[in-house]
C-alpha cells in the first residue's frame, strides 16, 4: 500500500512540475541550456524530501532541516502554482476578452503564491483553541468538571525549532488541563534528532497524567524511536488498551493501521471496548478519524487527528475523498460521537492556510441537579 501510495503521489508531483515548466516556458522564449536546467532543478525538487528524509534518519538533523525547509516550502509553492494557473487558464477560456497574456499570467501566479506564503506562515504560527462541551452523565451531580486537553498531530521533527515547541507548550500550559490525551503523529523523526524537544513535553504534568495512541508517522520514524520519545515526554502509550481515570472514565486506546501495513506489531483492535465496566463515560483515541462499526455505542466520544482539516487550502477537498469526515464533530449514533482535530502543527510545508492548528479543551460536565439546567 505505501508503495502504491509513493507512486501515485510521485506521478502526481511530476505532472504539476510539468504544467509549471510550460507555464514558464510559454511566459518567456528558453534556450536550451534554460530548458535543461529548468529540468534539473524541477527534478532537484521532487527529489530533496527524500534526500532529507534519508539524512534524518542518518542524525543529521542540520542538513536535513537545510534541505527539508526549502523542499516542502517548494511543494506548497508547486501546488498552489498549479492551482492558480488553473484558475487562470479557466478564466482565459470563458473571458477571452480579458485574457491574461503569458507574462502577465505568470505573475499574477507569483503574486498570489506569495500572498498565499505569507498568511500561511503566520496562520502556522498561532495555534487556536478549539473548546468543546459535554455532559458526562457517569459523572456525580455536583461533581467538579473536567478538562481534558486533547493535542494531535504535533508532528515534532527537524523543521520544528525548540521556540515553536515552547511556546505549543506555552499554550497548554496556560489552559490548566486535568488530563492530556494525544492522538498519534507527535514526532517526525529519529530520536537522536528530537530528544530536546521530547524532554521539554516531560515538564507538562497534569494531575491524572497524559496519554497517547500512535499515528503513522511513529511507524514511519521507527517504532523503537517513537516508544522512547514518547515516555521521554511522559505520555503513557494505549495500545489496543485501556485505563480507568477514577470511576467514571475509561480511556481506550488504538495503533494506527500504518504499522499493520508495514508489517509491524500494531495493536488496532477496539475489542477492549466491550469489556469497559458500565457507568463510565468511555473516550476511544484513535489517530484515522475512521469509525469501527463494531464499536458504535461503546464509547461515548472519539478523539482522532491525521486530515489536518486539510492544511493549506484548496487541499482539503482532496482529503475529504479519503476521509469524509475530515473536521469537526460528528455524531455517529445516539451515544457515540467523533471529534476530528486540525492538529496542532504541520506536515511537510510549516505552512496552513485556512486550516488554522488547533489545541482542543474538552470540559466534561457532571449532569445538572434535578429541576435545573445548565444556564441556572
Amino acid at each position: 500500500m505505501l508503495i502504491g501510495f509513493l507512486v501515485v503521489a510521485l506521478s502526481l508531483y511530476a505532472a504539476m512540475h510539468a504544467y509549471l515548466y510550460r507555464l514558464v516556458a510559454r511566459a518567456f522564449p528558453l534556450t536550451l541550456p534554460a530548458r535543461i536546467a529548468l529540468f534539473l532543478w524541477f527534478l532537484l525538487c521532487i527529489a530533496m524530501p527524500f534526500a532529507g528524509r534519508i539524512l534524518d534518519h542518518n542524525g543529521h538533523a542540520g542538513l536535513s532541516r537545510a534541505i527539508n525547509i526549502p523542499a516542502y516550502l517548494w511543494l506548497a509553492w508547486s501546488f498552489w502554482g498549479c492551482v492558480a494557473g488553473g484558475c487562470l487558464d479557466l478564466w482565459n477560456g470563458v473571458f477571452r476578452r480579458w485574457r491574461l497574456p503569458p507574462r502577465a499570467h505568470l505573475a499574477v501566479v507569483t503574486v498570489l503564491v506569495a500572498l498565499a506564503t505569507f498568511l500561511g506562515t503566520l496562520e502556522a504560527s498561532r495555534p487556536c483553541i478549539r473548546r468543546l462541551d459535554f455532559t458526562a452523565k457517569t459523572f456525580a451531580t455536583g461533581s467538579t468538571p473536567l478538562r481534558i486537553l486533547h493535542l494531535s498531530d504535533i508532528h515534532l521533527g527537524t523543521i520544528r525549532t525548540s521556540a515553536w515547541n515552547r511556546t505549543l507548550i506555552r499554550r497548554v500550559s496556560e489552559l490548566r488541563p486535568d488530563l492530556i490525551l494525544m492522538t498519534g503523529d507527535f514526532i517526525d523523526s529519529s530520536a537522536r534528532n528530537i530528544g530536546p524537544l521530547a524532554r521539554a513535553w516531560a515538564d507538562v504534568q497534569p494531575p491524572f497524567g497524559k496519554y497517547a495512541v500512535l499515528g503513522n508517522h511513529e511507524f514511519y520514524a521507527g517504532l523503537a524511536d517513537a516508544l522512547r520519545l514518547h515516555d521521554t515526554a511522559g505520555f503513557r502509550l494505549l495500545r489496543g488498551s485501556g485505563v480507568d481515570i477514577g470511576d467514571t472514565l475509561h480511556l481506550h486506546g488504538v495503533d494506527d493501521v500504518a504499522g499493520v501495513f508495514q508489517g509491524l506489531p500494531a495493536e488496532t483492535s477496539e475489542r477492549g471496548l466491550l469489556t469497559v465496566p458500565p457507568g463510565r463515560f468511555t473516550l476511544l483515541l484513535k489517530h484515522q478519524p475512521r469509525i469501527d462499526p463494531l464499536s458504535v455505542d461503546r464509547f461515548d466520544l472519539q478523539l482522532s487527528g491525521h486530515t489536518h482539516g486539510g492544511q493549506i487550502f484548496p487541499f482539503r477537498p482532496i482529503v475529504a475523498l479519503f476521509y469524509p469526515l475530515t473536521y469537526g464533530l460528528f455524531e455517529i449514533s445516539p451515544r457515540s460521537r467523533l471529534s476530528v482535530s486540525r492538529g496542532a502543527g504541520t506536515w511537510g510545508p510549516p505552512l496552513r492556510l485556512f486550516a488554522p492548528p488547533e489545541i482542543t479543551l474538552i470540559t466534561l460536565h457532571p449532569p445538572a441537579p434535578p429541576g435545573l439546567s445548565r444556564a441556572d
